[in-house]
């Protein structure tokens, strides 16, 4: 893209939002105004990622997204990877199509440094490649009920991993006494894109239940590779005796991949035509039950289990580097309880501890031009830990909250990761003021420790230290939303490649600092807008080198409108500024700016059945995520959607 990405970004939104307005001038005249628009009644959203009990998300000391169920199916995206382009202080970088791995950078940190979770049970591999990162290609936005994203140090809460934040994903609860439900949809479009998924809930009385599952495939027009995958989830909500609320979860996920390797310089520049070929199975499962033993006290017990298998073959990108095959197994298995007091109306506290059992084993070899390395190592991994918090809320609406989570790994040192924040309800104002300072480490990774050509089993521990302060505002009897905010994240003893030695060692400290802002608006009751923009330079301290794909600048915008009973139109645009990469082919390169454009549709054709159509990059915007993969260009799919 040459250097007039930046206007065509700033037209492609003018386009995008315009066409939104557009199409809803079709509105009926007795549609209400601004004047005749009646205030929005307050819903108190509550959030349970960003502290170790549900809180409303006013109260909430960090910077903090929140999507529901309505956001998800309106972006009539293919995989979550798509949809997690527009959050805020996420940027997603994928090589080429789907069947390419996605990574997510949370606040500029690395992809392996942000929890992912599934109704809190979490999916980061220590076995992998890439250091325990979660690849989202293999997400389904299928049954989501509602996308948490919470940025800054977590550790307090979650342990290892979460020096950059956490991402959970919630599928829907239902009543024991729910109305049967169903629904389905089946789309397809551009490049062998086929989707088709179900959903069905209701309640036995006892019990509830729900069920949905899916599969789609999506296909890569610069090589013969693509992706498949389905995936089958189930839940059981029920109110049992003695006041305890029970749910029970259990997810199944199996892929095959296809494509060009990462930092082979893809289907333009890569050496080999040879493509990486990788199948993935993953089974999660988790209870949890809640019991309120008293008016002033909570009981909790939460046991949950991820397996996964990752069988993977991948050619040489380079004469002096080895094709790899691997078969890679991981397991983890999480223990918690806790308890709740309300010792005082005005303060909560938690107090608990849990452990974890994780085991990965990989059978790797390596075939150099005439001989074979292997690369075989089997690890076991335990930690105990225990968590306090407390929050206290204060008169004049100032809310105050302290945390502290101390992990003992069998072999390796204690950790400990404070939190403190508040948050300020400024009187007479709809303003508050929030600000949070926390602590974060992360285990170094089996694949660190123990690969054969480059794993150190001397690795430290990585840590970060952030701050960050804020503004929320409520304006226009609620129907305007903002957010601006600062950040500052240091991480000491990162892990990285040393060519020297030719193995991993601790040896750098990255700095990560910005600002967020984030707008919503209802202009009418046919009319939404909102965007953010964040400016995020990360950078290694005592170093000019930069960091790759770590773009400085992203925005977004998107809009809403109903110009008809049964018809709403959408529109999206991310820009996304410059950031630099590597491949074995070019060495370190520039990736431009670009701009992409996404508009979404839906006709309610009769009761129960609507239309679809989306049409990704409209623009036909070229752009690279990774050296040599190439945007797939405009990508257009129609659907059907069967709910009663």
């Amino acid at each position: 893209m040459d250097g007039g990405a930046p206007n065509r970004a700033v037209g492609a939104a003018a386009i995008a939002v315009a066409c939104s307005l557009l199409a809803a001038s079709g509105a009926r005249s007795d549609d209400p105004v601004v004047e005749q628009v009646e205030q929005v009644a307050p819903v108190e959203e509550i959030v349970v990622t960003g502290s170790l009990s549900p809180r409303p998300a006013a109260l909430i000391p960090s910077a903090t997204s929140v999507y529901d169920a309505e956001a998800i199916e309106a972006s009539q995206t293919a995989g979550l990877t798509e949809f997690f382009r527009f959050i805020p202080g996420l940027h997603v970088a994928q090589a080429g199509a789907r069947g390419g791995r996605a990574a997510l950078y949370l606040r500029g940190l690395d992809p392996n440094q942000v929890v992912v979770l599934l109704d809190g049970v979490r999916l980061n591999d220590p076995t992998n490649l890439r250091g325990g990162a979660v690849d989202p290609t293999t997400l389904a936005p299928n049954d989501v009920e509602r996308i948490e994203v919470v940025r800054g140090p977590l550790s307090a809460v979650y342990g290892s991993d979460a020096l950059a934040g956490a991402i959970n994903i919630i599928t829907p609860r239902t009543s024991p006494d729910a109305v049967p439900s169903f629904s389905a949809s089946a789309t397809g479009g551009r490049f062998d894109t086929w989707s088709a998924s179900g959903r069905a809930s209701g309640g036995l009385g006892f019990a509830g239940l729900n069920v949905g599952g899916g599969y789609d495939t999506n296909g890569d027009p610069y090589s013969p590779g693509g992706y498949a995958g389905g995936n089958l989830k189930a839940s059981i909500d029920a109110d049992l005796p003695g006041r305890i609320d029970m749910r029970a979860t259990v997810r199944f996920n199996e892929s095959d991949s296809e494509a060009f390797p990462e930092a082979s310089g893809g289907p333009e520049r890569a050496v080999s035509r040879q493509l990486e070929h990788r199948d993935e199975t993953e089974v999660s499962s988790g209870l949890q039950l809640q019991q309120a033993a008293t008016d002033w006290l909570d009981l909790g017990l939460r046991v949950s289990h991820s397996h996964r298998w990752e069988n993977l073959d991948s050619p040489a990108i380079a004469p002096v580097q080895p094709q790899t095959k691997s078969d890679d197994e991981w397991g983890r298995t999480d223990l918690s309880v806790q308890a709740r007091l309300y010792p005082l109306d005005a303060l909560e506290v938690t107090l608990g501890g849990d452990v974890y059992w994780e085991e990965g084993q990989t059978d790797t070899t390596y075939l150099f031009p005439g001989f074979q390395l292997p690369g075989q190592f089997d690890l076991h991994r335990r930690v105990a830990g225990f968590f306090a918090e407390a929050w206290y809320q204060l008169p004049l609406g100032l809310g105050i909250s302290g945390s502290i989570r101390g992990d003992f790994p069998d072999d390796d040192e204690t950790e400990w990761s404070p939190a403190v924040g508040a948050t300020l309800e400024i009187p007479k104002t709809p303003l508050t003021i929030y600000g949070s300072w926390s602590e974060g480490f992360k285990l170094p990774s089996f694949f660190a420790l123990a690969n054969a050509l480059v794993g150190n089993p001397n690795l430290k521990s990585e840590h970060s230290r952030g701050w960050e302060a804020g503004l929320r505002a409520e304006l226009w009897g609620g129907r305007l939303e903002s957010k601006l905010g600062y950040f500052d994240i240091r991480v000491d003893d990162l892990i990285d490649f040393d060519p020297i030695t030719f193995m991993l060692v601790n040896r750098t400290s990255v700095v990560s600092r910005g600002v967020e802002l984030e707008i919503e608006a209802v202009l009418t009751e046919r009319i939404r807008v909102g965007g953010s923009a964040s400016y995020n330079p990360t950078d290694i301290r005592d170093s000019s080198d930069d960091l790759p794909r770590r773009p400085r600048w992203k925005g977004e915008l998107h809009a809403s409108a109903s110009p008809l009973e049964n018809v709403d139109v959408g529109a999206r645009v991310v820009f996304v500024g410059d950031s630099t990469d590597y491949s074995v082919p070019t060495g370190d390169r520039t990736l431009n700016d670009y701009a992409k454009v996404d508009l979404t549709a839906s006709w309610q054709i009769h009761e129960g059945i609507t239309l679809l159509l989306v049409v990704e990059n409209l623009l036909d915007s070229h752009f690279e995520e990774a050296i040599g993969f190439p945007d797939v260009g405009i990508y257009p799919r129609l659907g059907v959607r069967y709910r009663f």
